[in-house]
Protein backbone atom coordinates (compact mmCIF):
# COMPACT_ATOMS: atom_id res chain seq x y z
CA UNK A 1 0.00 0.00 0.00
CA UNK A 2 2.76 2.34 1.15
CA UNK A 3 4.65 1.83 -2.26
CA UNK A 4 1.06 2.89 -4.43
CA UNK A 5 0.62 5.73 -1.76
CA UNK A 6 3.73 7.51 -2.98
CA UNK A 7 2.33 8.69 -6.08
CA UNK A 8 0.01 11.25 -4.61
CA UNK A 9 1.19 12.92 -1.43
CA UNK A 10 2.72 10.41 0.93
CA UNK A 11 6.16 10.20 -0.75
CA UNK A 12 7.91 11.48 2.80
CA UNK A 13 7.95 10.21 6.22
CA UNK A 14 5.13 11.51 8.08
CA UNK A 15 5.77 13.06 11.42
CA UNK A 16 4.02 11.77 14.97
CA UNK A 17 0.43 12.84 14.78
CA UNK A 18 1.15 13.45 11.17
CA UNK A 19 -1.15 12.35 8.37
CA UNK A 20 -1.95 12.49 4.76
CA UNK A 21 -3.79 11.56 2.01
CA UNK A 22 -3.32 9.23 -0.88
CA UNK A 23 -5.17 7.43 -3.59
CA UNK A 24 -4.05 4.15 -4.83
CA UNK A 25 -2.67 3.89 -8.66
CA UNK A 26 -5.17 1.83 -10.90
CA UNK A 27 -4.49 -1.89 -11.34
CA UNK A 28 -6.69 -5.09 -12.48
CA UNK A 29 -5.67 -6.05 -8.74
CA UNK A 30 -6.81 -3.55 -6.10
CA UNK A 31 -10.35 -3.02 -5.28
CA UNK A 32 -10.65 0.49 -3.23
CA UNK A 33 -13.04 2.92 -1.53
CA UNK A 34 -12.43 5.99 -1.71
CA UNK A 35 -8.97 8.17 -0.93
CA UNK A 36 -6.71 6.93 1.93
CA UNK A 37 -6.13 8.61 5.04
CA UNK A 38 -2.83 7.54 6.44
CA UNK A 39 -1.34 8.98 10.14
CA UNK A 40 1.39 8.38 12.39
CA UNK A 41 0.55 7.63 15.98
CA UNK A 42 0.98 10.85 18.27
CA UNK A 43 4.39 9.96 20.10
CA UNK A 44 5.24 7.57 17.66
CA UNK A 45 8.99 6.86 17.99
CA UNK A 46 9.60 3.67 15.50
CA UNK A 47 9.92 3.56 12.19
CA UNK A 48 6.97 1.66 10.57
CA UNK A 49 3.96 1.94 8.52
CA UNK A 50 1.37 4.67 8.67
CA UNK A 51 -2.02 4.08 10.40
CA UNK A 52 -4.81 3.86 8.24
CA UNK A 53 -7.56 5.92 9.80
CA UNK A 54 -10.23 6.49 6.59
CA UNK A 55 -11.05 4.64 3.20
CA UNK A 56 -10.80 0.62 2.63
CA UNK A 57 -8.52 -1.94 0.19
CA UNK A 58 -8.11 -5.19 -0.63
CA UNK A 59 -6.64 -6.74 -3.42
CA UNK A 60 -7.82 -9.81 -5.79
CA UNK A 61 -4.84 -11.48 -6.92
CA UNK A 62 -3.10 -13.82 -5.11
CA UNK A 63 -1.08 -17.32 -5.53
CA UNK A 64 -4.00 -19.98 -6.05
CA UNK A 65 -2.81 -21.84 -3.25
CA UNK A 66 -0.22 -23.83 -1.24
CA UNK A 67 0.75 -27.47 -1.62
CA UNK A 68 0.21 -29.64 1.59
CA UNK A 69 3.16 -30.09 2.71
CA UNK A 70 4.41 -29.68 5.90
CA UNK A 71 7.06 -26.99 6.06
CA UNK A 72 10.06 -28.07 8.24
CA UNK A 73 13.29 -27.17 8.96
CA UNK A 74 15.88 -29.97 7.89
CA UNK A 75 19.12 -27.62 9.29
CA UNK A 76 20.09 -28.53 12.61
CA UNK A 77 21.70 -25.45 12.99
CA UNK A 78 20.99 -22.54 14.95
CA UNK A 79 19.06 -19.94 13.38
CA UNK A 80 19.23 -21.70 10.23
CA UNK A 81 16.68 -23.14 8.57
CA UNK A 82 16.41 -25.24 5.01
CA UNK A 83 13.17 -25.98 3.76
CA UNK A 84 10.74 -26.54 0.28
CA UNK A 85 7.80 -24.17 -0.71
CA UNK A 86 6.01 -25.59 -3.70
CA UNK A 87 3.01 -22.87 -4.62
CA UNK A 88 0.49 -22.57 -7.40
CA UNK A 89 0.07 -19.55 -10.17
CA UNK A 90 -1.07 -16.48 -9.77
CA UNK A 91 -5.10 -16.10 -10.40
CA UNK A 92 -7.42 -13.34 -10.29
CA UNK A 93 -10.66 -13.66 -8.09
CA UNK A 94 -10.03 -17.97 -8.71
CA UNK A 95 -8.91 -17.85 -12.62
CA UNK A 96 -5.78 -18.18 -13.33
CA UNK A 97 -3.73 -15.30 -14.85
CA UNK A 98 0.46 -14.68 -14.73
CA UNK A 99 0.07 -12.45 -18.08
CA UNK A 100 1.18 -9.31 -15.81
CA UNK A 101 3.72 -10.47 -13.48
CA UNK A 102 6.97 -11.92 -14.19
CA UNK A 103 7.58 -13.90 -11.06
CA UNK A 104 7.27 -13.75 -7.26
CA UNK A 105 9.07 -12.62 -4.12
CA UNK A 106 9.67 -14.89 -1.19
CA UNK A 107 9.65 -12.64 1.79
CA UNK A 108 10.61 -13.58 5.61
CA UNK A 109 8.05 -11.99 7.88
CA UNK A 110 6.41 -12.68 11.64
CA UNK A 111 2.99 -13.68 12.28
CA UNK A 112 1.79 -10.50 11.39
CA UNK A 113 3.22 -10.16 8.29
CA UNK A 114 5.30 -7.71 8.51
CA UNK A 115 9.03 -8.06 6.85
CA UNK A 116 11.99 -8.94 9.00
CA UNK A 117 14.60 -8.61 6.73
CA UNK A 118 14.40 -5.77 3.92
CA UNK A 119 15.23 -7.18 0.77
CA UNK A 120 14.06 -10.68 -0.85
CA UNK A 121 14.73 -14.10 0.07
CA UNK A 122 14.24 -15.32 -3.36
CA UNK A 123 13.01 -14.45 -6.28
CA UNK A 124 11.21 -17.24 -8.94
CA UNK A 125 10.64 -16.34 -12.29
CA UNK A 126 6.79 -17.26 -13.92
CA UNK A 127 6.94 -20.14 -15.79
CA UNK A 128 7.32 -20.11 -19.50
CA UNK A 129 3.94 -20.86 -20.80
CA UNK A 130 1.49 -18.20 -21.79
CA UNK A 131 -2.56 -19.86 -21.93
CA UNK A 132 -3.90 -22.60 -19.57
CA UNK A 133 -5.44 -25.69 -20.58
CA UNK A 134 -8.06 -24.88 -17.55
CA UNK A 135 -7.78 -21.19 -16.08
CA UNK A 136 -10.36 -22.10 -13.06
CA UNK A 137 -7.72 -25.19 -12.14
CA UNK A 138 -5.07 -24.13 -9.77
CA UNK A 139 -1.92 -26.91 -9.54
CA UNK A 140 -0.57 -26.60 -6.21
CA UNK A 141 2.91 -28.07 -7.31
CA UNK A 142 3.13 -25.46 -10.23
CA UNK A 143 6.21 -23.67 -8.44
CA UNK A 144 8.47 -25.55 -6.53
CA UNK A 145 11.51 -23.78 -4.49
CA UNK A 146 14.37 -24.88 -1.78
CA UNK A 147 15.58 -21.96 0.64
CA UNK A 148 17.83 -21.63 3.12
CA UNK A 149 17.40 -18.37 5.39
CA UNK A 150 18.98 -17.50 8.80
CA UNK A 151 16.50 -16.67 11.35
CA UNK A 152 16.40 -12.81 12.39
CA UNK A 153 18.01 -12.21 16.13
CA UNK A 154 15.47 -13.22 18.52
CA UNK A 155 13.03 -15.42 16.43
CA UNK A 156 12.95 -18.64 16.61
CA UNK A 157 10.32 -19.42 13.72
CA UNK A 158 9.28 -17.11 10.51
CA UNK A 159 6.68 -17.37 7.99
CA UNK A 160 7.58 -16.64 4.25
CA UNK A 161 5.22 -14.30 2.41
CA UNK A 162 4.99 -14.74 -1.86
CA UNK A 163 4.28 -11.77 -3.41
CA UNK A 164 3.58 -11.10 -7.45
CA UNK A 165 5.69 -9.09 -9.11
CA UNK A 166 3.97 -7.00 -11.77
CA UNK A 167 5.31 -5.67 -14.82
CA UNK A 168 3.47 -2.50 -14.25
CA UNK A 169 3.22 -1.30 -10.30
CA UNK A 170 6.46 -3.90 -9.46
CA UNK A 171 5.65 -5.73 -6.55
CA UNK A 172 2.50 -5.71 -5.27
CA UNK A 173 1.79 -5.03 -1.73
CA UNK A 174 0.63 -8.11 0.10
CA UNK A 175 1.15 -11.96 -0.60
CA UNK A 176 -0.18 -15.02 0.54
CA UNK A 177 1.70 -16.23 3.84
CA UNK A 178 2.65 -19.68 4.53
CA UNK A 179 2.53 -21.56 7.87
CA UNK A 180 4.74 -21.14 10.67
CA UNK A 181 8.31 -22.93 9.96
CA UNK A 182 10.31 -23.50 13.60
CA UNK A 183 14.03 -23.45 13.86
CA UNK A 184 15.13 -26.82 14.71
CA UNK A 185 18.14 -26.64 16.67
CA UNK A 186 19.77 -29.55 18.33
CA UNK A 187 21.16 -28.03 21.26
CA UNK A 188 17.86 -26.58 22.14
CA UNK A 189 15.92 -29.72 23.89
CA UNK A 190 12.52 -27.82 23.55
CA UNK A 191 13.33 -27.21 19.90
CA UNK A 192 11.79 -29.68 16.78
CA UNK A 193 10.48 -29.20 14.05
CA UNK A 194 6.99 -27.87 13.54
CA UNK A 195 3.32 -26.93 11.99
CA UNK A 196 1.04 -24.94 12.34
CA UNK A 197 -2.29 -24.50 10.50
CA UNK A 198 -1.89 -21.70 7.63
CA UNK A 199 -3.86 -18.58 8.21
CA UNK A 200 -7.55 -18.29 6.46
CA UNK A 201 -7.28 -15.82 3.43
CA UNK A 202 -10.51 -13.62 4.87
CA UNK A 203 -8.39 -13.28 8.46
CA UNK A 204 -4.82 -12.56 6.44
CA UNK A 205 -6.70 -9.69 4.61
CA UNK A 206 -8.18 -8.18 7.94
CA UNK A 207 -4.44 -8.19 9.50
CA UNK A 208 -2.81 -6.82 6.34
CA UNK A 209 -5.47 -3.91 6.24
CA UNK A 210 -2.96 -2.67 9.17
CA UNK A 211 0.57 -4.03 8.39
CA UNK A 212 1.54 -4.18 4.89
CA UNK A 213 5.34 -4.73 3.30
CA UNK A 214 7.52 -1.85 4.15
CA UNK A 215 8.19 0.30 0.73
CA UNK A 216 12.05 -0.61 1.06
CA UNK A 217 12.51 -3.55 -1.57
Amino acid sequence: MSQDAKVDGCNLNITPGGSCVASLMGHPCFYQDGDLLLQCPVNNIEYREPRLVRGTWQHKCKICAFSEDNLTDSDWRPSWIQTRIRFGAMAILGTLDESFINGYGIFIVDNCSRPLKRGMLDFVAKNDWESYDRPDCCNPTAYDVSLELEVPPGFNSVYLMIVPNTTEVGFLPVGQVTMEIMDWNTTDPNSCMHMSLPLGYTQLLLMLSMSVLAPQF
